[in-house]
C-alpha cells in the first residue's frame, strides 16, 4: 500500500511507475486505485474505463469484469472519481472487494494506491497490505502530515517504509527522514521500524 498524509506529494505517480517497473521484471502486477472518490490512475495510464469498483459494490460487475490491461503483465483495478461511492460504508466496500478479489490470486504483486489522509477505509487497506510506504515531500506541512499518518499506522502495525519525493539531493532526503524518525522514536517508541525505501 502506498499512502501519504497530504495530497499532491506524488503518491499516484510513484504507485503507477512502481507498478510499471515491477511488471517489466516479468512479475504479474495489479494496481488498485483505492483513492476513494478521487481516483485518477485511468488518466495516468491513458486508458478508458467502462466500469469501476463502484459497479462491483452495486452488484453490476465483478472484479474480473472491470480489470483494464495496461501491459502484458500489468492490470489496473479502476476506482471511482465521484461522490456516489461515498454512500457505501467503508467496511462494506472493503469486504465486498476482498470477496471478489480471488480473481487476483495469480498476481505476484498488488500495489494499492490509497487516498491521502487517515480515513477508516484507508486504514483497512494499510492493515491488509504486506508493506506500507508513506510518501512525502520536503515541505513542512507535508512532513507534519506524514508523521501524523505514521503515528496512525503505528496503532495497527510496527513496520513502515518511506519514500522521499522531490528532494534536491541525498542529503536532504536523509535529513528529512531522520527528523521524522527522531520525532517518531520519541513519541511512538522504538517498537516502530521506520525505514527509508528510497528518494526521488
Amino acid at each position: 500500500a502506498i499512502t501519504s498524509g497530504k495530497g499532491g506529494v506524488g503518491k499516484s505517480t510513484i504507485s503507477s511507475n512502481l507498478a510499471y517497473m515491477l511488471s517489466q521484471q516479468s512479475l504479474n502486477v495489479g494496481i488498485f486505485d483505492a483513492d476513494i472518490g478521487l481516483a485518477n490512475l485511468d488518466v495516468m495510464f491513458n486508458v478508458q474505463m467502462k466500469k469501476n469498483i463502484l459497479h462491483v459494490l452495486k452488484g453490476e460487475a465483478t472484479v474480473s469484469g472491470i480489470l483494464i490491461p495496461i501491459t502484458r503483465n500489468l492490470i489496473l483495478i479502476p476506482g471511482e472519481s465521484g461522490d456516489e461511492i461515498l454512500k457505501y460504508s467503508d467496511k462494506a466496500l472493503f469486504e465486498r472487494f476482498m470477496q471478489e478479489a480471488q480473481v487476483l490470486n495469480k498476481l505476484d504483486v498488488m500495489i494499492i494506491d490509497t487516498g491521502a489522509g487517515i480515513g477508516e477505509h484507508i486504514q483497512m487497506f494499510l492493515e491488509a497490505a504486506d508493506d506500507v510506504i508513506v510518501v512525502t515531500v520536503p515541505d513542512p506541512a507535508a512532513i507534519t502530515d506524514a508523521y501524523a499518518t505514521i503515528k496512525t499506522i503505528s496503532s495497527i502495525r510496527d513496520d513502515v517504509g518511506m519514500i522521499m519525493n522531490q528532494v534536491r539531493n541525498d542529503k536532504e532526503a536523509s535529513l528529512v527522514f531522520e527528523k521524522i524518525k527522531k520525532v517518531a522514536n520519541a513519541n511512538i517508541g522504538l517498537k516502530l521500524k521506520l525505514e527509508l525505501f528510497g528518494k526521488i
